[in-house]
């Protein structure tokens, strides 16, 4: 089982974020929660869509594990790193029902899905 521990940011579009700065996994995801809702209060009153801060980040495990992926920081879209891995997984299984996704989608995903499967939160 690996555990987060430390989130370096390589870069956002968001200014909260500076580049290859190294946050707490915990205080990263509350920073990371509070970028995606106030990019949701920019939205007009009927928007439907108000955009996301691209955000890069390298996910550090207590195993010595890393993992690197783009969020896409929005509250219609992703609130961080936990909300990305529980959506790929949701992704990952929905796919493995549909005959016609399967065979890219075991290619594609199989071994994140292998991986964030074994992450703990606690």
């Amino acid at each position: 089982m690996s555990k987060p521990v430390w989130v370096q940011v390589r870069w956002s579009e968001s200014s909260k974020f500076k580049d290859n700065e190294l946050i707490p996994f915990a205080d990263f995801e509350r920073k990371a929660q509070a970028v995606a809702i106030h990019k949701g209060r920019k939205m007009q009153p009927m928007e439907q869509y108000c955009g996301y801060y691209k955000t890069k980040v390298n996910v550090l495990f207590d195993d010595g594990n890393e993992y690197e992926c783009r969020l896409d920081l929005a509250p219609r879209d992703t609130l961080g790193f936990r909300d990305h891995v529980e959506q790929l997984i949701r992704y990952y299984e929905n796919q493995l029902d549909d005959s016609a996704e399967q065979d890219y989608v075991v290619q594609a995903y199989k071994e994140n899905y292998d991986f964030l499967k074994t992450v703990i939160w606690e």
